[in-house]
């Protein structure tokens, strides 16, 4: 599994898309869906998530986690997705709907 920590164009993939401060079993179900997909469709997975909680960012106070980055990622990686992209809230908060990779 690969940690991407900017947005690049990576052809064909099968996203979960959320913050996923702790790998819950709904997180895992979204995950396993996302991965499957992703099998069954010749592509890649991947799980999208932020380095902020966006709540925390924007009111200024620090964060209490279910689990570590870590242990979240190892879980991810445990349930077969290929890459994580980590995006910083803070840039994406200032993105328009022109982004362009």
């Amino acid at each position: 599994m690969q940690i991407i920590k900017e947005l690049i164009e990576i052809p064909n993939l099968s996203l979960a898309l959320g913050f996923f401060d702790g790998v819950h079993i709904a997180h895992q179900k979204l995950i396993v869906k996302a991965v499957e997909f992703a099998q069954n469709n010749n592509s890649k997975s991947a799980v999208v998530t932020l380095k902020q909680q966006p709540y925390c960012f924007l009111k200024h106070i620090e964060p209490k986690y279910i689990s570590s980055r870590e242990e979240s990622y190892e879980m991810i990686e445990k349930l077969g997705a290929d890459y994580i992209i980590e995006l910083d809230f803070n840039d994406v908060s200032k993105m328009t709907s022109f982004h362009r990779f």
